[in-house]
């Protein structure tokens, strides 16, 4: 089983490896700031966070990402969810590279490349 302290390390991790693969800082991240592109990347790192094999709780996810409570956590998961299942969503295809990027830069210990272009 996982501990606690790995599963924030993982979250960590995953936090800095989607800002690189975005172009946004932490600070962006984990901010209050509902721009497109950030609100995309805060998708693909609550995704992420419970799709990995570490299943991170709701509430550990959220205290990464800016303190934002679980049900807040819950319903971004949800939507990530949604969008993903949607390839005609106009954010699908920018958050599958966002995930994909971050995940392989993650699972082969190196930098994301970023994705470009991002919506504003």
């Amino acid at each position: 089983m996982t501990s606690d302290l790995d599963r924030a390390s993982m979250i960590e991790a995953i936090c800095g490896t989607a800002c690189e693969a975005s172009g946004i800082t932490r600070e962006q991240l984990v901010g209050r700031n509902l721009a497109r592109r950030i609100v995309i990347a805060r998708l693909a790192v609550y995704h992420l966070a419970r799709t990995l094999e570490n299943k991170s709780t709701y509430t550990s996810i959220g205290q990464a990402v800016g303190g934002r409570d679980h049900g807040t956590v819950i319903a971004s998961v949800r939507s990530a969810r949604k969008v993903l299942d949607d390839p005609s969503h106009r954010d699908h295809r920018i958050l599958s590279a966002i995930i994909s990027e971050t995940s392989k830069a993650l699972l082969q210990r190196r930098p994301a490349r970023r994705i470009a272009p991002l919506p504003k």
